[in-house]
């Protein structure tokens, strides 16, 4: 496992503030598309999450760039 799907097992457990509390501060990148309303957080283990109102789930290839 890496750091994303741990935040994601997280965040599906009903932990959804811990989550995203985990995920920016464990995270060494943030990206934000203010027009979609999106975040992307990377970590150090080259894994990230994509996080969009509900949707909280491990970000694709496209999505990290």
């Amino acid at each position: 496992m890496n750091q994303a799907s741990d935040f994601v097992t997280l965040y599906e457990a009903g932990h959804v503030g811990q989550a995203y509390t985990l995920a920016s501060n464990m995270s060494i990148s943030v990206i934000q598309d203010l027009v979609n309303e999106s975040t992307v957080f990377l970590f150090d283990d080259n894994s990230a999450i994509f996080a969009s109102g509900l949707d909280f789930r491990e970000a694709t290839l496209e999505e990290r760039c």
